[in-house]
């Protein structure tokens, strides 16, 4: 734009490779192995005789004493998988794909300092998520909130005896409630296995300076860079209740969105060898000489904190002193679980409660020694995570765990590591 000013943009589409490969429910058929007996106890090929245990039924050499069940195909029509779960993925296949664009500035300041700003985004269309369509409706499922009787109660199976035995729905002379008043209750299990109306977006200003802050013989050649993002990113690409179709896919934080990335890296030639005036004589510099160290500090926001789904009568769901042993607020008598049954309404996960984050160091040595033009010894001594600081996962919150509401006694990232290594070019 100008003799010190450059404006960079770009944009792009890029498609998803679909992995798709259609359902076969009806089509394909599995065979149980009976390893136990009805005891519970005995292996099955042993029955009441130890002696038959190498070849008797359900043993190794007969696994399958009573055949293995055919996938029925088409002979049954329309009652192909009637009694079993079933899952399907309409026609219309839409590929999933991202849309990026960036827009940014660099300009060179007074003193030699290198500035850029930029903006960068990211949405993407037809994210696959899936549908529960055998399930009861919200009417019937509030009807049994806070009376386990009406939904669990067990009656008569209208369908013994008519459907195979074989599948869930006919194995059993009662059923309960809840599964006469799915919404298809010859299917057990009946799924929309692909709903491509999810949404995905992010953006980020990312900011970076740049600066050579030494550069002759008594100091070497020093370059740092400093760069900096605010990113938020949301998604769109499920419901609260997978089973209710009149609810809205829930916009909200995505569970790897990390608002602050920082970084300091740099590089630097150390003033030894020849051209400094430290060991600047042949034999010194193939032994001191030739060296370039290098930093990078980071350090990311932690990712979003899951919601438990509990009543909580304290009305903060924050710990007083956030520590590793009340990350939010644990204390059990706050909580108790919802009425089976209850919808769900809170949230997935939370805004302001995030996973531990903290900073991490990695450094490396290199020196390279030219024997010739053709010859070159190269020798590399790297070192992440040098302080061995241990970031640690996010926190229980399981309602039911010992350790609701603290920190995993393990960590997420590496512990120091040390790694040397030598190259020779020839």
């Amino acid at each position: 734009m100008t003799e010190k000013t450059v404006l960079r943009a770009g944009a792009g589409i890029y498609y998803i490779s679909p992995t798709q490969l259609g359902t076969r429910s009806g089509f394909q058929q599995s065979t149980p192995y009976n390893s136990v007996a009805p005891d519970g106890l005995t292996p099955a090929a042993c029955g009441s005789d130890p002696a038959t245990c190498a070849s008797g039924p359900y043993s190794i050499t007969n696994p399958f004493p009573n055949g293995v069940l055919p996938p029925p195909e088409s002979s049954l029509g329309l009652l192909t998988n009637v009694g079993n779960g079933a899952s399907f993925q309409p026609p219309n296949y839409k590929i999933p794909r991202t849309y990026q664009y960036s827009l940014g500035f660099q300009r060179e300041l007074p003193h030699g300092i290198l500035a850029e700003g930029s903006y960068a985004g990211n949405y993407q269309i037809h994210i696959e998520s899936s549908l529960d369509l055998s399930n009861i409706s919200l009417a019937d499922r509030l009807a049994g909130v806070g009376d386990n009787t009406y939904l669990n109660l067990r009656v008569p199976n209208p369908f013994f005896g008519i459907v195979s035995p074989r599948t869930a729905l006919g194995s059993s002379p009662t059923i309960s409630r809840f599964d006469l008043l799915r919404a298809d209750p010859i299917f057990p299990g009946l799924a929309n296995n692909l709903v491509q109306a999810g949404r995905y977006r992010s953006d980020a200003l990312q900011v970076k300076i740049e600066k050579r802050v030494l550069g002759d013989r008594s100091h070497g050649v020093l370059t740092f860079v400093v760069a900096y993002a605010f990113a938020k990113a949301f998604e769109q690409n499920h419901r609260l209740n997978n089973w209710n179709a009149q609810e809205p896919l829930i916009h909200e934080l995505d569970n790897t969105d990390k608002p602050q990335n920082l970084s300091f890296e740099g590089v630097w030639d150390l003033p030894i060898g020849i051209g400094h005036q430290l060991f600047n004589g042949r034999r010194g510099n193939a032994i001191a000489g030739g060296w370039r160290f290098k930093w990078i500090l980071t350090y990311l926001s932690g990712y979003p904190v899951v919601w438990p789904n509990l009543i909580n009568s304290c009305g903060t769901w924050h710990a007083a002193v956030q520590d590793e042993d009340h990350w939010f607020n644990n204390d059990k008598t706050c909580y108790k679980n919802f009425p089976a049954f209850t919808p769900r309404t809170l949230p997935d996960r939370f805004g302001d409660i995030r996973n531990p984050a903290l900073r991490q160091l990695n450094i490396s040595a290199k020196k390279t020694i030219s024997f010739s033009e053709r010859y070159k010894f190269e020798f590399n001594a790297e070192a992440f995570n040098v302080t061995n600081t241990p970031i640690r996962p996010g926190p229980d919150t399981s309602f039911s765990s010992p350790r609701f509401g603290r920190l995993p006694e393990s960590q997420q990232n590496f512990p120091r590591v040390i790694q040397l290594a030598a190259k020779i070019h020839f």
